[in-house]
């Protein structure tokens, strides 16, 4: 993702724009499909997934939702989701900010409750997984990251001009690595105490 995001620091725009010199304006028509499909679907996961989340944390906190709550409840997420998008890229920017502290600072906390969890009774533990199993589960612990590769230069287009590549790659690798590991392995030790 990173090293595909290097053009966006060299011509200061988009991954679609940038798409333009190779295949042409009619040409980048079907990469611009594929990633408007592929946005609108990882959007679509997204909300799903924050909306059962919310829910949640509403039944942990003794208010369980109806189907009016939930509706509301996921218009709302919609909303503010794509009410962000529509203020633009500076706004996404700032508002990314702002999320990656707070989710850095909830799994921090996360982990000393995950870790002291003792349950009544012990689990039984699998002898381990199949191979199959990993790749399914590497597969999903990869899918978030890889799923930025379409639109790598958006995130890369206000580094400077002469920004070296490698950098670039390391760093993104780097910061994709590290979240995806930390909230696999909360997820996983999660699963493990219930």
């Amino acid at each position: 993702v990173g090293y595909v995001g290097i053009p966006g620091a060299r011509s200061g725009t988009a991954t679609l724009t940038v798409s333009r010199a190779p295949f042409g304006r009619k040409g980048n028509a079907l990469p611009s499909l594929l990633s408007w499909l592929t946005a609108v679907g990882w959007e679509a996961v997204n909300l799903v997934l924050g909306a059962f989340a919310l829910y949640a944390l509403f039944d942990g906190f003794g208010m369980p939702l109806g189907v009016l709550g939930k509706s509301i409840l996921l218009a709302a997420l919609a909303a503010f989701t794509f009410g962000v998008a529509i203020l633009g890229h500076a706004t996404i920017i700032y508002m990314q900010r702002i999320f990656t502290w707070a989710l850095g600072i909830a799994m921090l906390g996360l982990i000393p409750q995950v870790l002291s969890f003792t349950p009544a009774t012990a689990p039984a533990v699998p002898a381990g997984a199949d191979l199959p199993t990993m790749l399914i589960g590497l597969t999903l612990v990869a899918a978030m990251s890889i799923s930025y590769a379409n639109c790598a230069a958006d995130y890369t287009r206000d580094l400077p001009r002469l920004s070296i590549g490698g950098a670039i790659t390391f760093w993104s690798a780097l910061g994709s690595f590290i979240p995806a590991v930390i909230i696999t392995m909360i997820g996983y030790l999660a699963v493990r105490q219930t």
